[in-house]
């Protein structure tokens, strides 16, 4: 089975990766602050961008 890989950016950073299976595409995060999203299915990247950037201004937003 091959696997597509697709970076995640949030504001031009890379901050995870989307990997396609079959009709899957699961996130895998590049920080603990992306935990609670680990392994999240996700219809697209577009999808995926969006929810990831909105999890982390939420994170930004309760730390000052």
């Amino acid at each position: 089975m091959t696997s597509n890989i697709d970076f995640v950016f949030v504001d031009h950073i890379a901050v995870g990766l989307l990997v396609t299976e079959g009709e899957c595409k699961r996130f895998c995060g590049a920080s603990t602050a992306l935990s609670s999203l680990e392994g999240a299915l996700f219809a697209d990247l577009e999808e995926a961008e969006t929810i990831v950037a909105r999890h982390l201004r939420g994170l930004r937003g309760c730390a000052g």
